[in-house]
């Protein structure tokens, strides 16, 4: 059930124009924008939009087996937006080392797949790329050194931004770097102060909404609730978060 809110011992229906507003927009709607168009507080406007979000997360076994485009995103507040004191308590290290770290396998003209991973070594970097690109297809990455053994699996090609390069012919991350910039925007712009331990559903939201970008809002609202079926969401389940 996608209706969480009850209204007079009656189902509510509000959950079906709510699969509707989060699909629409491409930046995202916040739990309170969504509790304010709907008339349900922000509390029920936010479990409803991580049912739906819940619903939104897709998965497939088939790898990239075209082009693939391969790049790393960092979310967590601005330093210069911090107090001083509070800087100096938490960036202990370069700014990257402080924040959260994602990243994202894109298949030029296609979809696109996103995780967290806990640092940029190879293991978590190169680990998520193997799972997600088929051997021997080509990786076109940026000239990060943990990209460096890419080569053993994939015909692997580097931008090197040390020196503004950006695109060397069909080299390039200018797909993969839009859509990073897509979640950030919504961080930023649209639901501000995200808790880290939910920050997953905002980027599954993105990664559903990216990889359907060419299709109506009907459908994108339909694909929602197709994924609906055997997944249940719980309070309890998020409280333990």
């Amino acid at each position: 059930m996608l209706t969480p809110v009850l209204s007079q011992g009656r189902n509510d229906l509000r959950g079906l124009p709510a699969v509707w507003l989060i699909a629409k927009p491409r930046n995202g709607i916040s739990s309170h924008e969504l509790g304010r168009a709907l008339g349900v507080t922000q509390k029920s406007a936010w479990f409803m939009v991580r049912r739906i979000r819940l619903a939104m997360q897709t998965g497939s076994f088939e790898k990239i087996n075209g082009v693939a485009e391969a790049d790393e995103t960092f979310v967590g507040g601005l330093s210069k937006n911090m107090h001083a004191k509070e800087r100096r308590e938490q960036i202990t290290g370069t700014g990257a080392m402080d924040k959260t770290i994602l990243v994202g396998v894109l298949e030029r003209g296609g979809s696109v797949r996103a995780r967290f991973v806990p640092d940029r070594s190879a293991k978590s970097l190169m680990g998520f790329i193997n799972d997600n690109a088929a051997e021997n297809s080509t990786l076109y990455t940026d000239l990060f050194h943990t990209y460096a053994e890419a080569g053993q699996t994939f015909q692997h090609a580097i931008v090197d931004r040390n020196f503004d390069e950006y695109v060397n012919e069909l080299v390039h991350t200018n797909g993969s770097e839009n859509f990073w910039s897509i979640p950030q925007r919504t961080i930023k712009g649209t639901s501000i102060s995200i808790n880290p331990e939910h920050l997953l559903a905002y980027v599954v939201e993105r990664v559903f909404a990216f990889n359907n970008r060419k299709g109506s809002n009907f459908h994108r609202s339909q694909l929602a609730l197709t994924g609906v079926a055997h997944r249940r969401l719980t309070v309890a389940s998020l409280r333990q978060n």
